[in-house]
């Protein structure tokens, strides 16, 4: 027989270089797949979106609860603390800001509010049009 590098090579060695060949492929697999920052280019829909949001306030954020119904779900109650108010092309609202039941920061459409927003702050509550129109005038903000 000739001298081949496998059979001086006990059972054990053999599996710990498999172990490392696959640590290795692992490793080599992660590297190449890994997440890269999304950049959207200038001309994609996302960037156009968000070019055309205007931000009608933004400030320390102000907690608030609503009912929320999102299309074809059931309707929730969130705490949110809101940072940002923006309006679309279209005229449309959102909220943008913490949900303290998702755990993260969302998007909230104002056409999907059910009812009146509570106030945590002051304990008011109000339609939402009449709370723009507060939050706007600055009667929720920290005094000076």
């Amino acid at each position: 027989m000739g001298n081949n590098i496998v059979s001086g090579l006990s059972g054990v060695q053999i599996g710990v270089a498999l172990a490392a060949l696959a640590a290795l492929v692992i490793v080599a697999v992660w590297w190449f797949r890994r997440r890269r920052p999304v950049v959207h280019p200038p001309d994609s829909v996302f960037a156009k979106v968000q070019e055309q949001q205007e931000v009608l306030w933004q400030d320390v954020p102000l907690t608030i609860v609503f009912d929320y119904e999102p299309y074809l779900k059931e309707t929730a109650r969130h705490r949110v603390n809101v940072h940002t108010v923006q309006r679309d092309a279209a005229g449309a609202f959102s909220l943008v800001g913490y949900c303290h039941d998702l755990r993260s920061d969302r998007v909230f459409l104002s056409h999907s509010i059910r009812g009146d927003v509570l106030v945590e702050k002051t304990g008011d509550a109000c339609e939402f049009g009449a709370w723009l129109e507060r939050l706007r005038a600055g009667e929720f903000s920290a005094p000076a």
